[in-house]
């Protein structure tokens, strides 16, 4: 079966634009890709996402705030990722 793809969409919600896609057919079981840290959703192969549409999935991968195609909060300016990742964050 060809993989179903939608072209790239974007939702907003409180005041941020968050891109993403999705891939199979939307009557499918939804399944959504959550990308690392500081990763676009195209980090998740084609190939890959494929492979969940051949398999009866809906899946929708997304790029997080300040990354790809989602809005960049750059007046926030630049995280000490060191803080960020350390226990003494939270």
């Amino acid at each position: 079966m060809a993989v179903q793809k939608v072209a790239v969409q974007k939702m907003k919600a409180n005041g941020l634009g968050l891109a993403y896609e999705q891939i199979g057919r939307p009557g499918d079981t939804p399944v959504l890709a959550i990308m690392g840290f500081g990763c676009q959703m195209v980090s998740w192969p084609d190939a890959f996402c494929g492979q969940f549409a051949d398999r009866g999935f809906h899946l929708t991968r997304f790029d997080n705030r300040d990354i790809g195609l989602s809005t960049h909060l750059t007046e926030a300016g630049t995280p000490e990722i060191g803080a960020v990742m350390s226990a003494d964050a939270w």
